[in-house]
């Protein structure tokens, strides 16, 4: 399929001149998008947009061009220019609110979100994002209320993970322990997720478990001697 796009980019580069009505500029914009040519993607999807602003679907994709380039301000910028023709453009609330937590403007980050969690309540990427957000802000409450409708099913690893840190600074430490043992199958593998778990568990003096998890992080990460104290200490 790359192979058609690649063909198809090879013609507009031949042919740029011709490209004037805004379907085709569209289209360019998508291929050239495709084939990782950002530059002439944000070119003709921009010229989309001055001829017809409410061109909606431009500006998911122009968003998408910004990103690549890591240029948060433009991903900020078009997301919102978008929402303002379309609100129910779920892609652009996830993009605008990425963008502008990594330009640590979370209020508007939040914003973002919440909006978009009232346009499309179902949507998993919006939540675990404002997940992130609210457990970055100690609003471990909110954290919680979330998921609190949801059943176990709906509910990602990464949200469980979330939850049994909002938990154990609640100090809800049976929540907290249910929630972390259903994160635990999908993290198994990761440092940051045992280390945490570890720490729990052995605030609980909960010892076989701690040593287990001790056992299996410290192949892992063998340098963290902080760990390896506790293990041995135990």
């Amino acid at each position: 399929k790359l192979g058609k796009y690649e063909e198809a980019a090879q013609i507009i580069r031949e042919h740029s001149d011709s490209i004037l009505d805004i379907d085709s500029k569209y289209e360019a914009g998508l291929v050239m998008l495709a084939v990782g040519d950002d530059q002439q993607a944000i070119k003709y999807l921009d010229e989309v947009i001055k001829q017809s602003p409410d061109y909606v679907n431009a500006y998911p994709l122009l968003a998408q061009a910004y990103e690549h380039r890591h240029d948060n301000e433009q991903v900020l910028r078009t997301a919102q220019a978008g929402l303002a023709y379309n609100e129910l453009d779920e892609t652009l609330y996830s993009m605008g609110a990425r963008s502008a937590a990594n330009l640590n403007e979370l209020d508007t980050a939040q914003s973002l979100l919440e909006k978009g969690l009232k346009v499309a309540a179902d949507n998993s990427d919006l939540r675990l994002q404002l997940s992130n957000l609210y457990l970055h802000q100690r609003r471990d409450q909110d954290n919680i209320a979330l998921f609190k409708n949801l059943d176990n099913e709906s509910i990602e690893p990464q949200a469980h993970w979330n939850m049994a840190l909002s938990y154990e600074k609640l100090d809800n430490t049976e929540k907290a322990q249910s929630e972390f043992l259903l994160a635990y199958p999908d993290f198994k593998e990761n440092p940051d997720f045992l280390r945490q778990m570890i720490i729990f568990f052995n605030a609980q003096n909960n010892v076989d478990i701690t040593k287990q998890l001790l056992e299996k992080y410290l192949r892992l990460s063998p340098e963290d001697d902080e760990m390896q104290d506790l293990y041995n200490n135990l």
